[in-house]
């Protein structure tokens, strides 16, 4: 019902166009242009332009409705008669550029350029609209052409921008460059806008791009392009000390300038790009005050912690300013980030000192976490009774893996398995969940309660020892019954020995799980990682007929897959003969 309502009002307002007001006449002509009636709305334009000849809505929207009714030379027209009104209009002049290039008349639209030139002999803005009017019908050699006439005539910066961005189309991606450093030493505004432009660059170029931005002085803002883009091609280090060098004294500006900088980096993964990161925040906290600054710091300590720089991270958290009455969930995070930190750097005291004074104005999961954070830190100084103390009351899932951990640490099997269990199989990363549940496998199938050498070599597994752990299992292994997890443990330490590198005490190790339980549970996979220590050694043949055994023997396991896949890789890179 309200598009026919709306179908008679424009019937109406067509068959009285003439006596309507200007206005209402674009508001009808623009609705049906908008609704797809070109001929309708285009001698609706008209008819407003008789009326108002320098009227630019009705201009503009006569030279989008010509094209689709192949009716350019209409337009012209009136151009030329809004020309005669007010030939100082630069719009005006604009659509006629565009007009002429429409109507394919190359010859008129020079002419109508140089009138432009003739009239405003000191701006670029007739080249800059001639240059766009061409390269619009395709013809970008033209369009140089006529740029570079016009830095000829008017200087180089006003038109550096609109050369640059032609030499990116025609993929010159030095040339580019060159332009955009003079368009942002005219501007260094365009510098976000250059990088975006010269991101794309192949990257056999992209070191002499970043040349030809930083030829310059120290101060050049064209280093700004190249800091950003040194950021967007995985160098954010090298990026910031360009930036740092050229940040601008105008803290309105350095600020819009850090924060895309930031943005950029926040991207990319990596130490790198976390201190890069930092460095930037840092920056935007020593410029901005209050809220913004607190927050600032806090993102940049947390990012210097990311990249393993505790020291500096430390720094930034005490420069906190903490009100003891009132707490700001930046403040908040603030301490638990400091706590945190003191804690991965062995400084446990100090961290419980102010986990004390602070627990009841954390956020509840970051209680959690730093009680967790403060576990492990003790465990890891072999301080056994600390680490349980801390978590006692914590019954979160992260405390019942932790509890299990410092249970197997002791060698207490029994409690391990419980909290394992309680913990279940998705709580950590993907990494630490699949080394509980293998974990929880190996302890379920050992006979006894308490094994204290598998609590020592699982604490030398911790702290990166793997011989001594690989020691102390295969020792364990041989106190256990045939049917009480020596297989397992055998098979377990075998395979650690081949993560490290060891082959030889891996295959030895393997072997014995192995010959001890041929059809057990970990057979298939000691089988599988023997192979792969035999390949590993040099010794393909074996490799590839262990690889075929476990296949054959093992068909329903699910590391056959594994096998055929390495199988398979093995014998494409074997040469036929």
């Amino acid at each position: 019902m309200k598009r026919l309502i709306r179908f008679v009002l424009v019937g109406v307002a067509l068959t009285h166009a003439d006596t309507l007001p200007a206005q209402s006449r674009l508001v009808e002509a623009f609705e049906l242009e908008r609704n797809g009636r070109f001929l309708e709305a285009a001698r609706l334009y008209r008819q407003t332009l008789r009326s108002e000849p320098t009227s630019l809505p009705a201009l503009l929207g006569l030279e989008r409705v010509s094209e689709p009714i192949n009716q350019q030379d209409s337009v012209l027209f009136f151009v030329k008669h809004a020309l005669e009104l007010a030939p100082e209009n630069r719009f005006i002049r604009t659509i006629e550029l565009r007009s002429w290039a429409a109507a394919d008349s190359p010859d008129s639209l020079n002419a109508a350029a140089e009138r432009w030139i003739a009239r405003e002999p000191e701006s670029p803005d007739p080249y800059r609209e001639w240059a766009f009017a061409v390269s619009q019908r395709g013809d970008l050699i033209e369009a140089q052409r006529i740029l570079t006439l016009g830095t000829e005539r008017v200087g180089n910066s006003s038109l550096s921008r609109e050369l640059a961005q032609l030499w990116v189309v025609t993929g010159e991606w030095i040339r580019a460059a060159e332009y955009w450093a003079d368009a942002t030493r005219a501007d260094p505004g365009q510098a976000p806008t250059a990088a975006l432009s010269l991101a794309r660059t192949n990257p056999t170029n992209r070191d002499a791009v970043i040349r030809a931005l930083a030829s310059g002085a120290p101060e050049d803002p064209a280093q700004l392009v190249a800091a950003n883009l040194l950021a967007v091609w995985n160098r954010p280090l090298d990026g910031w000390v360009m930036l740092d060098r050229v940040l601008p004294e105008d803290p309105a500006v350095a600020l819009g300038i850090l924060r895309g900088f930031v943005e950029r980096v926040r991207r990319l993964r990596g130490p790198k790009s976390a201190k890069s990161r930092g460095f930037a925040l840092e920056r935007i906290a020593d410029l901005t005050t209050g809220s913004f600054s607190e927050n600032a710091r806090l993102e940049a300590a947390r990012a210097f912690a990311e990249a393993g720089d505790r020291d500096v991270a430390e720094r930034l958290l005490s420069q906190i300013t903490v009100d003891s009455t009132v707490v700001t969930p930046s403040q908040a995070g603030a301490m638990a980030s400091l706590i945190g930190v003191m804690a991965a750097s062995g400084r446990v005291d100090e961290a419980e000192d102010r986990f004390a004074q602070w627990s009841d104005r954390l956020l509840l999961g970051d209680v959690s976490n730093l009680r967790v954070a403060m576990a492990w830190a003790w465990a890891e100084q072999d301080s056994l009774d600390r680490a349980d103390a801390i978590i006692a009351s914590d019954s979160s899932i992260s405390a019942m893996d932790t509890k299990g951990w410092i249970a197997l640490f002791r060698g207490n099997v029994k409690d391990a398995i419980t909290m394992f269990r309680a913990a279940g199989p998705l709580v950590g990363t993907r990494q630490e969940s699949t080394r509980r549940t293998e974990m929880l496998a190996l302890l379920q199938v050992v006979g006894t309660d308490t094994v204290p050498e598998i609590g020592s070599a699982m604490m030398a597994l911790h702290s990166g020892d793997t011989t001594t752990a690989v020691g102390e299992l295969q020792s364990t292994a041989s106190r256990l019954r045939l049917d009480g997890g020596r297989a397992e443990v055998l098979s377990f330490a075998g395979r650690l020995a081949y993560e490290s590198g060891d082959f030889e005490n891996s295959e030895r190790l393997l072997r014995l799980s192995v010959d001890i339980a041929p059809e057990g549970p970990t057979a298939p996979l000691s089988s599988f990682t023997l192979a792969r220590a035999m390949l590993d050694s040099g010794r393909q043949d074996e490799g590839i007929e262990r690889l075929e055994d476990v296949i054959i023997r093992h068909p329903n396991s699910a590391v056959v897959p594994r096998a055929r896949r390495l199988l398979d890789q093995i014998r494409r890179a074997i040469p036929q003969s």
